[in-house]
């Protein structure tokens, strides 16, 4: 649900502040004293290259994608490989059907791939190959109307359902314009875009996506471009009355954050592998924003986080893969188990 209240976010000075540390203290919204265990590395380095995409299911398992094996995997919480699905088209990003409780997968970066926990059946929802994309009202975050704007060159991102049956994905079209995309019905709609493209590579990214038990789609919008770079913020697009999207000025977003997970209070994980941490967003009230610093992995030189979980039962789960790693060959999967208060 989206607050009216502004929402903090620590500046970069006190985060660099406490790079040396790793935090296990994340507030919960309406029960502070909510702690997490020390971080537990549950799939080491070694069986994974280069993780791109985790979610978890109703029964508590992981997926993975093994992006650079063209593999899913399913692991259990303790961390043992229970499916192995293979010839998966480079999978990335992982979300999560609320309609139906079934695994998305964005697979070779142009369709979504849905994945039944049941029974491991997989179906291609839509792809995004030659398909048409209605874009006759399309909300410009920038300008803050409703418009026409074309698309060409889909390369999708991220993915996340609604309990409606609607999927959106973050995609870049246009030579590096950033947009939301909900695909209803087996048609696809652009809903919302940012014009401005960056002109650093790197930070002409595809952008993270959660939507949240109301339906509203937290994403980032590139918002300016300039000599000092680029400006990106967090958005709250509202799919059924767009006019109400509201953009959070306070709260910026790396370029090449792509990954990121939300809990049923409202609380937003962003994995920033710019920052090597994932920071946290409470869309709900004015709680302070807070951040996770990974820990030393055994076999990685910079670990790097490159999207994130939420189990059923409040774990945080974080892929990772390391930043200098050219080979894309190293990759791990962090928990942060969940205490009850005390």
């Amino acid at each position: 649900m989206i607050s009216q209240n502004k929402i903090v976010l620590l500046t970069q000075i006190l985060i660099l502040l406490h790079l040396a540390g790793c935090r296990s203290d994340i507030p919960s919204v309406g029960n502070p004293t909510t702690t997490y265990q020390d971080p537990a590395i549950i799939v080491p380095v070694g069986r994974l290259k280069s993780p791109r995409g985790i979610a978890v299911d109703q029964t508590g398992d992981i997926w993975v994608s093994d992006s650079y094996s063209n593999v899913i995997r399913r692991i259990s919480p303790g961390g043992s490989d229970k499916t192995l699905l293979t010839a998966i088209p480079f999978p990335t990003k992982m979300g999560f059907d609320r309609s139906t409780n079934n695994i998305l997968v964005i697979i070779d970066q142009n369709s979504i791939l849905s994945i039944s926990p049941s029974n491991d059946v997989t179906n291609i929802v839509f792809s995004f190959i030659a398909s048409v994309i209605d874009t006759t009202s399309v909300f410009d975050v920038t300008s803050g109307i409703q418009t026409s704007r074309a698309i060409n060159t889909v390369i999708v991102g991220d993915v996340d359902g609604a309990t409606n049956g609607d999927i959106f994905v973050s995609a870049l079209a246009n030579d590096a314009e950033n947009f939301l995309i909900r695909v209803r019905n087996g048609i696809a709609s652009a809903i919302a875009f940012s014009p401005l493209r960056p002109t650093v590579q790197p930070d002409r990214s595809v952008h993270f996506l959660s939507t949240d038990r109301f339906g509203d789609v937290y994403t980032s919008f590139v918002t300016d471009v300039g000599a000092s770079g680029t400006t990106t913020n967090l958005f709250a697009i509202v799919p059924g009355n767009l006019l109400a999207s509201q953009r959070f000025s306070n709260i910026r977003i790396s370029p090449t954050a792509q990954g990121s997970g939300i809990d049923a209070t409202g609380r937003l994980f962003i994995a920033e592998p710019s920052l090597q941490q994932v920071i946290l967003v409470s869309t709900a009230d004015s709680s302070p924003t807070d951040y996770i610093i990974l820990p030393f992995v055994q076999g990685m030189s910079a670990p790097t986080p490159r999207d994130v979980a939420l189990a059923p039962n409040g774990d945080i789960y974080v892929a990772v893969s390391d930043l200098l790693d050219t080979s894309n060959t190293l990759g791990a999967v962090i928990v942060y188990k969940r205490n009850p208060s005390l």
